[in-house]
């Protein structure tokens, strides 16, 4: 029987063992016989060693197995764990990195609105970062070889990458402060644009209107026509201060970038038209009657006359 054909335990291993047994037992005489037994029972004990030695590789060997698929289910779990952290980390740093611009307080409230529930969200995920910590703690017990085959990343890594989060918050808040602050500023300087236009608008209609009287009014003689032109001359002279308290507005307006006044419907160039033609009907008004009145004297006619000529 070849040695090659048996293995330690195995039924032919064993039948080959006590074949050699009994041969040593006919062959020998009965004076050997105290000798043979005690070889015997080494050789049983030998066997018995190599079976006990066996098992207990065996038995080592599943435990190597089953430590390692434990380790590969930890590496796995903290990987499931790790990247859709990382992924919402680095989210998250684009969005408070995003440089934006606003137009209105109700745009940078919307801001600071996602901005506010973005940071209460933040130990929800604190805690994940706690978890994360701590799993690769228990990988460390019970791994102290190896890489994790799931993910490249580390706690280090990801630790780094949470500090600085945590850095841009509070860069993120001055930021939104500050638009907040120069928005409402914008604002106050559209009210202001505002309350001036809306006003002024107001006033040039009823200045023309006055110009459209003095020339209507069937009970006035051209010198009183020329007097009340002359006095509305001189008050629409005297508003231009507040034209020009418009202009410097509107180049304070221009110099902030606003492109748009929910206050007011009237823009500096409409304002400029109405204060044009105001300036010029009451110049072009006065100087027709100071011609009608010319006429009058040089003729030596009467106003009811001049009435007739001009119609």
């Amino acid at each position: 029987m070849s040695m090659h054909n048996f293995s330690v335990g195995s039924p032919t291993g064993s039948a080959y063992f006590h074949f050699l047994w009994s041969l040593l037992r006919v062959r020998h005489s009965p004076a050997m016989a105290a000798e043979v037994a005690a070889r015997s029972q080494a050789m049983n004990g030998m066997w018995e060693n190599l079976l006990q030695a066996r098992t207990k590789h065996r038995e080592d060997l599943e435990m190597a197995r089953e430590t390692q698929e434990k380790i590969d289910g930890m590496r796995l779990d903290f990987a499931k764990k790790a990247n859709p952290f990382n992924n919402w980390l680095e989210g998250a740093r684009e969005d408070l990195l995003d440089m934006f611009v606003c137009h209105s307080i109700e745009e940078v409230n919307s801001l600071v609105t996602v901005h506010e529930e973005f940071k209460a969200c933040l130990p929800e995920f604190h805690q994940i970062f706690l978890d994360i910590q701590q799993m690769q703690q228990d990988i460390d017990v019970v791994a102290t070889f190896g890489s994790n085959p799931y993910t490249n990343l580390e706690v280090d890594s990801l630790g780094t990458k949470w500090n600085e989060l945590l850095q841009l918050i509070p860069q993120r808040d001055q930021l939104l402060q500050d638009a907040l602050v120069k928005e409402k500023k914008k604002d106050e300087l559209r009210k202001t644009f505002a309350n001036h236009a809306n006003w002024f608008a107001n006033w040039t209609a009823e200045e023309q209107l006055k110009i459209s009287e003095s020339t209507m009014g069937p009970d006035l003689t051209l010198n009183e026509q020329l007097h009340y032109l002359g006095e509305l001359l001189e008050e629409v002279e005297a508003y231009k201060p507040q034209y020009e308290e418009l202009e410097n507005l509107n180049k304070m307006i221009q110099n902030e970038v606003i492109f748009n006044n929910p206050y007011c419907k009237h823009t500096m160039e409409s304002l400029n038209v109405s204060w044009e033609e105001l300036h010029n009907s009451v110049a072009r008004q006065k100087n027709a009657v100071e011609n009608q009145i010319l006429v009058r004297d040089s003729k030596g006619i009467n106003e009811e006359q001049v009435k007739e000529m001009k119609s």
